[in-house]
């Protein structure tokens, strides 16, 4: 979705978000616009304009390289409505672009900035604020916060399309360095562990090891929204998912599957340091590095 935002600062287009996440369940159920307005109707006055549509995702016609190479400035200048399908983050490859670097640099971004790991906070929070419920569920579990080490674990264990991420039997890897590394062997008493899962009983696993009074999760939450298997889910269990992402974004400590949801959840935020977070991969756990895992074609 952000980098059909992107393509319109480029193009000066403005931005509508049409998305239904799930079966009768749109994305203004539970995410509100902030600073831009992108809940709006295309009029029956504009039937007559002319459209083009692109996808870019695992299915799509358009590909990385499209994006490297094609001039959105100029390609679709004589198309008055521009709709787009998007299940992949893009941005750093229309920074790749050279058509687009004078363009970039005229919105006030140097082509380092431009980069999905330095402008999701701030654009994340120009389109999107979390509805009353949601924001309060989300401020709920914050105030149960009190000490200054929140960790949060996101394991998926996966397995669609034959994507395995975490091996069931892995998850002790998680337990065991959280306790050596964030509650240094277990000296640290005063902590918060938020953990989400595609697994339910990978929650109740952390409710096991650490203690109900210790752990803050929800069982089954982390799941892929647009597969046919999930499009039939319960429209407050897609709302658990954006709480979920809000939440990641609060942490000061934690480890993420080597997947989109958890590592955009981590970099959401205004503060870029990294130091504390961590991702699975290659069977072990390693520092997170933004400009490298991000881009990590790990399908």
């Amino acid at each position: 979705m952000l980098t059909v935002y992107a393509i319109s600062l480029l193009t000066d287009r403005k931005f509508i978000i049409k998305n239904e996440l799930a079966k009768n369940c749109f994305i203004q159920s539970f995410l509100l616009p902030n600073k831009i307005n992108w809940n709006q109707e295309i009029s029956d006055i504009y039937n007559n304009l002319t459209r083009n549509h692109i996808e870019f995702n695992w299915y799509g016609k358009i590909k990385e390289s499209h994006f490297s190479q094609i001039n959105f400035l100029e390609y679709f200048q004589d198309v008055d409505i521009l709709t787009a399908t998007t299940g992949m983050q893009l941005i750093k490859h229309l920074t790749i672009n050279k058509h687009h670097h004078s363009k970039i640099k005229n919105l006030g971004y140097s082509l380092n900035d431009f980069k999905i790991e330095n402008v999701i906070d701030k654009w994340y929070n120009q389109l999107f604020r979390l509805n009353n419920d949601l924001d309060l569920k989300l401020n709920g579990i914050l105030s149960k916060v009190n000490s200054s080490r929140f960790i949060c674990a996101q394991i998926r264990i996966g397995g669609e399309m034959g994507i395995p991420f975490v091996p069931r039997s892995n998850t002790k890897l998680f337990w065991d360095f959280i306790r050596s590394n964030f509650l240094i062997n277990n000296t640290i008493k005063d902590y918060k562990l938020f953990v989400t899962s595609d697994i339910a009983d990978v929650v109740d696993e952390a409710y096991k090891e650490f203690g109900a009074n210790n752990v803050i999760g929800f069982r089954n939450n982390s799941f892929h929204i647009h597969f046919t298997s999930n499009l039939n889910k319960n429209c407050n269990d897609v709302g658990n998912i954006i709480l979920d992402f809000s939440i990641l974004s609060k942490c000061n400590y934690g480890i993420v599957s080597l997947s989109g949801f958890g590592m955009y959840g981590f970099i959401n935020r205004e503060n870029k340091n990294y130091k504390n977070l961590y991702v699975y991969k290659n069977n072990q756990i390693v520092s997170f590095n933004a400009s490298v895992d991000l881009y990590k074609d790990y399908f």
